[in-house]
């Protein structure tokens, strides 16, 4: 709990000064000298005080930097001989950290009671307040991994990492940012902490995580990462890469793709096109793919087919340029084959080819680099960003044992790297943290490759053997209640297996039912309303041509009428015996004039009626025609 509320001060200060990284610490630094038994120490005496108090672990290197920024900036201390630092009371200040800390606490306190009520009441699971943390651990574990490893508890946590207690958490995440922000915000404000505090691991000179720009360094994608940027994924996972790119096109960093990584999104879409051709639908690897995606937005052959012939101008667009690998050097190669059967191990779905992909980008990076580890980010000369976290994990670990610790890893997740730019960013997107969290709560919130493959091949068994229909077969492949389900039953499940088929099925079904019933209901209203709009403008249009018929005629009748007194009246009847003009008007208005005081005949009635039909027959027209369309 205290770790996690020292991470939200650490964001408040964050949004309170927005100078640089170090001073974002400077209220713990205050509750940390505080807290020493004399007023001299050490480096090693403050470290160990401020892991106790922080509960995380930073590099010594980060240590010296906070005690320079305390000694230069703040005149907190006096720096003695021998590394030796001595307290100036004078100058420490009465900090508002514990203000500040007693605000957050009671944010997060109100988290956790939130949290416990949500389990409860939603999943019928009662978790106890003090449990509550190693659930929000979860959040962290991706975002920051390092931070993640350097905590106090780090063993513990650890230990009760779960895909489940992620689930879970990720659920709830997704929950409150729909109906609850103030419980989104505190969980964003620890994990905006996070992300500062994680950019201390990956520079020995902390000035260099915002002073270091990236031009000297070349951005390599892999292919997920391109999916995204080229918009065929789930909105929730484009952003975070939209906006990584936003970022690293203000700074003037390179950014390229290998044509082998080309090569094989090329291959993807080539391989959707054909089973697209061939079956009408996809049948996506995993949900959150490429496959599901086209699957899911209804996307064309003849779409896809311009989009993937197109596919190099589109990176090209986004300023992603393509290039061929580095010839190797020998003397700089890898063991390709070590680290092929450790990716192995770890992906076991994974083809050989994709693997053989991963092997070559990561040998091309570390021929780019010469074979040299890389302590300074700023200075590394290539990286190979991926959205494959475990990718990034083992691979970083593989080039550590072998060839040498790197700050600068060779691999790095998305999310991480997403990080590291955003605090060398000088044009910092305010939202990032958000969508970082987003992002990945929606991934955690899909099932896993394993337990996908295993519930296709379980459903391929059903539909093999007649047990269910090929309208059952699509709900439960690409209908989204299915994969709820499937989640939810194999969350519950104490062996995390996804159960019975038909049981999900009959969920799915009676989801599907009543959300296509709501559809339906939204759909009848729409058009209920769209009529009314449609009827209210003919209407217009019909009582419009109603009026202007009749206007126009009444001004004939009474141009007719006043040239009929005007200049056709006789002057004796024998002059009615010529059947001129002039008499055929005179005789027409006899006639009206009998017509309407004997039989009470009136024109204006005529007219109205005559214009009444116009805008009726009108009104028809327009109708026929929307009909039509």
């Amino acid at each position: 709990d205290r770790f996690l509320v020292n991470m939200a001060v650490v964001r408040v200060n964050l949004d309170q000064n927005g100078t640089g990284i170090l001073d974002n610490y400077i209220p713990l630094v205050h509750e940390v000298l505080s807290e020493m038994a004399t007023d001299i120490f050490s480096v090693d005496e403050f470290k160990n005080k401020f892991v106790e108090i922080a509960e995380f672990k930073i590099p010594t290197g980060a240590v010296i930097s906070l005690l320079k920024r305390a000694t230069e900036k703040y005149q907190l201390l006096e720096k003695q001989p021998q590394g030796i630092y001595k307290i100036q009371k004078d100058n420490i200040k009465i900090s508002n950290f514990a203000a500040i800390r007693d605000a957050e606490q009671r944010k997060y306190n109100g988290l956790v009671q939130k949290f416990v009520r949500y389990c409860y009441e939603e999943h019928n699971l009662k978790i106890e307040n003090e449990k509550a943390s190693s659930y929000f651990f979860e959040v962290l574990y991706d975002i920051a991994p390092l931070l993640f490893v350097n905590l106090s508890d780090a063993d513990k946590i650890k230990s009760e990492h779960s895909d489940k207690n992620k689930f879970l958490v990720s659920k709830f995440v997704a929950h409150s940012n729909k109906v609850d922000q103030e419980s989104f915000e505190a969980i964003l404000s620890f994990v905006r902490g996070s992300m500062l505090t994680e950019t201390f691991y990956y520079s020995q000179n902390t000035s260099d995580i915002t002073n270091k720009p990236l031009k000297n360094v070349v951005v390599y994608f892999d292919t997920q990462f391109l999916v995204r940027i080229l918009g065929f994924a789930q909105h929730e996972l484009c952003i975070p890469c939209e906006e990584l790119m936003e970022m690293l096109r203000d700074m003037n960093v390179k950014t390229r793709c290998f044509r082998n990584t080309l090569e094989e999104l090329h291959g993807i879409f080539l391989a959707a096109l054909s089973q697209l051709n061939q079956f009408g639908r996809l049948k996506p690897n995993k949900p959150g793919d490429l496959f599901d995606y086209i699957n899911q937005n209804s996307i064309t052959p003849s779409d896809l087919l311009i989009t993937m012939n197109s596919l190099e101008e589109k990176l090209r667009l986004q300023q992603i340029y393509v290039e061929d690998k580095p010839v190797i050097i020998e003397h700089y190669s890898i063991d390709e084959k070590s680290l092929s059967e450790k990716l192995s191990d770890i992906f076991e779905n994974q083809s050989a080819k994709a693997r053989s992909h991963d092997i070559d980008c990561l040998q091309a990076i570390f021929q780019l680099r010469e074979g040299k580890r890389q302590d300074y980010l700023d200075r590394c000369k290539a990286i190979f960003i991926t959205t494959n976290s475990r990718l990034a994990k083992l691979s970083t670990l593989f080039f550590n044992e072998q060839y040498g610790h790197s700050n600068a890893s060779i691999c790095m997740g998305d999310h991480v790297f997403t990080s590291l730019v955003w605090m060398k960013s000088v044009k910092k997107t305010a939202d990032l943290p958000r969508d970082r969290l987003v992002a990945n709560c929606y991934s955690a919130l899909l099932p896993s490759e394993s337990l996908w493959a295993e519930y296709i091949k379980e459903v391929n068994r059903l539909k093999d053997k007649g047990e269910i229909s090929e309208h059952d077969y699509h709900v439960l492949i690409h209908s989204m209640a299915a994969r709820e389900q499937l989640m939810d039953q194999a969350f519950s499940s104490d062996d995390n297996i996804f159960g019975s088929v038909n049981t999900i099925l009959d969920k799915a079904k009676k989801i599907y039912t009543e959300e296509l019933g709501s559809r339906l209901e939204e759909a009848e209203k729409t058009v209920q309303i769209q009529s009314a709009k449609i009827d209210k403008f003919i209407n217009y249009i019909s009582a419009g041509v109603n009026r202007t018929v009749f206007t126009c005629i009444i001004l004939l009748w009474l141009i007719f009428l006043g040239y009929a007194l005007v200049y056709t009246s006789p002057n004796s009847v024998s002059d009615l015996k010529n059947f001129d003009i002039n008499s055929v008007v005179f005789l027409l208005l006899i006639i009206l004039s009998i017509l309407n005081l004997v039989f009470g005949f009136k024109l204006v009635d005529s007219c109205k009626n005559f214009a009444s039909n116009c805008g009726q027959r009108t009104a028809e027209k327009i109708r026929f025609f929307i009909n039509k369309t």
